[in-house]
């Protein structure tokens, strides 16, 4: 994981990161990003983005937002869960 960046603000801290991995099956590079962001305030929750990309075609595969709610989609399959969005994508992310 490489973190790309960071802030603080009154409101809140967040960072995001990202992984890649070049699939050589399908000849493409995914990059996953994930985003998140702590609010100060005790009564709001923390929210998480992961996103899948192709690199070089700009193409989204998918993405899970989790807050007080989660919810996915990777390609046409939905999920509810982090792990459900994982086993979704580990065959873009696994050779």
């Amino acid at each position: 994981m490489v973190v790309i960046g960071g802030f603080t603000s009154a409101y809140g801290n967040g960072w995001n990161s990202f992984t890649s991995h070049y699939k050589k099956k399908l000849d493409k590079c995914f990059i996953l990003i994930e985003y998140y962001y702590t609010p100060k305030l005790k009564k709001s929750a923390v929210i998480n983005f992961i996103d899948l990309w192709d690199v070089f075609v700009g193409k989204h595969y998918g993405g899970f937002f989790k807050s007080p709610v989660s919810i996915g989609r990777v390609e046409n399959k939905a999920c509810k869960t982090l792990t459900e969005f994982e086993n979704l994508i580990r065959p873009y992310r696994e050779e």
